[in-house]
């Protein structure tokens, strides 16, 4: 009896010592482990947020692990359209009511952004009003040696996009659809004309109701290698309407066909191309009425 007491009292010893000690007030035991679980920063609601052009009323939620801030960013010059319920909390889950006005008259769509930040964690989401599309930039002017060009465009409208990277390879045209990012990589130029390049976007007539599709183009211009050296004034009247040809050169030489020289006759002036000095004139040729190049690269002069 007095054995089988004994492995009674071991059992039960043995029971206890498996027993989980009870936790602190602060929900550690005493080997500092925590006993529930552990609260993480998530947005458990919808980052993107589709609003009518009317007043509106939504609510985000999100869990937060300490005490939190909100605010709204604002992308265009109107502010002041949104009201939030709360703009701080505490730890735990929590819910903000977004309250926005309805879009003014003649306005088509425009969005905003609410912030949450918890420590060092944060929580953007994205509030489109209406139908949005907006271009960050449609016009990029780019030197002789070319250089890059970024551009974003913010929608939450279906759109489709034609880049002409074949039709202008020198542009180097780039939009990635998943972003919104847009990129004109230009390479240098030698070219005597000005060139431009340009991207293609398009929506619907079906997706925004409308009886046209609206379309945006964004540009890339170069400049080109062609630049104004010197500038000669002349009388007017001074050059023949009727003739062929009425300008030829020479090496630094240029010849330009007038009807009347300073001399009173028919001729020709010629010019330094360098600096536009007048060196000469070819006079007492009445009857000239053309001044071109042959294939040598000889002044031709024609008369009759």
């Amino acid at each position: 009896m007095k054995k089988l007491l004994m492995i009674l009292a071991a059992a039960v010893f043995a029971f206890a010592a498996c027993e989980k000690e009870p936790a602190d007030n602060n929900g550690n035991d005493d080997n500092g482990g925590k006993t529930q679980e552990e609260v993480k920063f998530a947005i458990t609601s919808d980052l993107v947020v589709n609003l009518s052009a009317d007043s509106a009323m939504e609510t985000i939620k999100f869990t937060a692990p300490a005490a939190w801030t909100a605010e709204v960013e604002y992308t265009g010059e109107v502010k002041d359209y949104v009201v939030l319920s709360k703009t701080s909390g505490e730890k735990g889950e929590n819910e903000v009511k977004v309250t926005v006005q309805s879009l003014p008259e003649g306005e088509y769509g425009r969005y905003f952004f609410v912030n949450v930040k918890c420590g060092s964690d944060a929580g953007k989401l994205t509030f489109y009003q209406g139908k949005v599309f907006i271009v960050s930039g449609d016009w990029f002017e780019f030197g002789l040696d070319g250089g890059k060009a970024e551009f974003t465009i913010v929608s939450n409208l279906e759109y489709t996009v034609t880049t002409y990277a074949d039709t202008f390879p020198w542009a180097g045209a780039q939009f990635d659809q998943k972003t919104g990012k847009g990129t004109f990589a230009v390479a240098k130029s030698d070219a005597y004309d000005a060139r431009t390049a340009y991207m293609k976007f398009v929506v619907s007539k079906d997706v925004i109701g409308t009886d046209e599709d609206y379309v945006v183009r964004v540009y890339a211009v170069q400049e080109g290698n062609l630049k104004v050296a010197w500038v000669q004034q002349f009388f007017w009247g001074m050059f023949p309407a009727g003739t062929r040809e009425s300008i030829a050169e020479l090496g630094d030489y240029i010849v330009i066909n007038c009807e009347l020289t300073s001399a009173g006759t028919g001729g020709a002036y010629v010019f330094k191309k360098s600096d536009g000095s007048n060196v000469g004139v070819i006079s007492g040729l009445p009857s000239l009425n053309g001044v071109t190049n042959d294939d040598a690269g000889n002044i031709v002069l024609s008369a009759g």
